[in-house]
């Protein structure tokens, strides 16, 4: 979403955690590519068709369609509207903004609660969000915001339309919107004909094809999960082939400060507070980026036990990287079907 510049004495790291798609993807000399800015990050496409640079105009459009839907920070869009109306009666909603709520609710099912989109009253309490704060929100305000944060706080009704169970349910559907944007101009691509591509928005990629004849996977780099690490710092290397995607989320460069006050940006819906867990960075695969792009924000929420339980479970191909208790020394999870080079720094 289109973020404006925050006070001096607020400073959010980027929220992402950065591949290394420069290192270690297909080499600039056999791929074109077209970048901009989007959500308050970039995005990148890149292609082994010279033609995709001639895509550029209708790439933005699609993202600024798409910000005029999703974008919190946007006063008119489509979710703004939803979130200003206090009225409890069912109100139509577009097709995208409908089925982006119904994938939601399903995520925060298979967490337990731990995934939810309804904290958009609690991002902007805790400075997260369009709102600027000068402290931390005090125990009373967040006991009055939860009374409004819960997945079953609204519901889904028939011809696209959403209804609000608590006339002051707010929705945030940052922790899945790149994703899906990703997912969008993938397909847009395919149906311009293209076969050998990747498509990045702030981190969360998808490929389609082959990066080169010789190589059938491409190679994408994990950030080292550290707050003073480099962008180029690599932990590990995925194998990601035609047609997945991978989203990472981490809480160790999303932190915000005020004075001697620090927090992290992933909110725990049950307290309304900044979440307390193991996991530094989850990195998830799957065929669809917005799914992956919300189950890397479950798993965090999760922590690494019940994470490795209920990825496991689902089946998906995963890299989590936990703090141990004792030492404090990064611990590496890989799910067995993980596709992966182990990289030495």
């Amino acid at each position: 979403m289109e973020k404006p510049k925050l006070a001096i004495k607020q400073v959010i790291f980027v929220v992402l955690i950065f591949v290394g798609l420069y290192v270690y993807g297909p080499k600039q000399s056999s791929m074109f590519s077209v970048s901009g800015k989007t959500m308050g990050t970039y995005y990148v496409v890149k292609s082994d068709s010279e033609k995709v640079e001639d895509l550029s105009n209708a790439i933005d459009q699609l993202l600024i369609e798409f910000n005029q839907i999703f974008s919190t920070y946007i006063k008119d869009s489509e979710i703004s509207h939803w979130n200003s109306e206090t009225t409890t009666s069912p109100k139509t909603v577009s097709k995208k903004l409908y089925l982006l709520a119904e994938k939601a609710q399903r995520y925060c099912e298979l967490s337990e609660g731990r995934y939810d989109v309804t904290i958009q009253g609690l991002v902007n309490a805790w400075g997260f969000g369009p709102q600027k704060i000068v402290s931390a929100p005090d125990a009373d305000t967040i006991e009055v915001l939860l009374q409004s944060v819960g997945c079953n706080k609204f519901e889904l009704l028939k011809g696209y339309q959403l209804r609000k169970k608590h006339p002051k349910v707010q929705l945030d559907f940052s922790s899945i919107a790149k994703g899906l944007a990703v997912d969008e101009i993938y397909q847009f691509l395919e149906t311009k004909g293209f076969v050998n591509f990747l498509v990045e928005i702030g981190g969360e990629v998808k490929v389609s094809g082959q990066p080169s004849k010789s190589r059938k996977y491409y190679n994408l780099g994990i950030n080292r999960p550290d707050e003073n690490s480099s962008t180029t710092d690599i932990a590990e290397i995925l194998l990601i082939e035609n047609g997945k995607a991978l989203a990472t989320s981490g809480n160790y460069r999303n932190m915000l400060e005020d004075g001697s006050l620090k927090w992290a940006h992933i909110l725990n819906p049950i307290t309304g507070k900044p979440q307390k867990s193991d996991v530094l960075s989850a990195s998830i695969i799957s065929s669809s980026c917005a799914e992956a792009d919300a189950i890397a924000t479950m798993a965090m929420s999760l922590g690494s036990s019940k994470a490795v339980k209920t990825l496991d479970k689902m089946n998906l191909e995963y890299l989590l990287i936990s703090r141990e208790p004792i030492s404090g020394k990064p611990k590496i999870l890989r799910s067995k079907n993980l596709k992966w080079l182990k990289y030495d720094s």
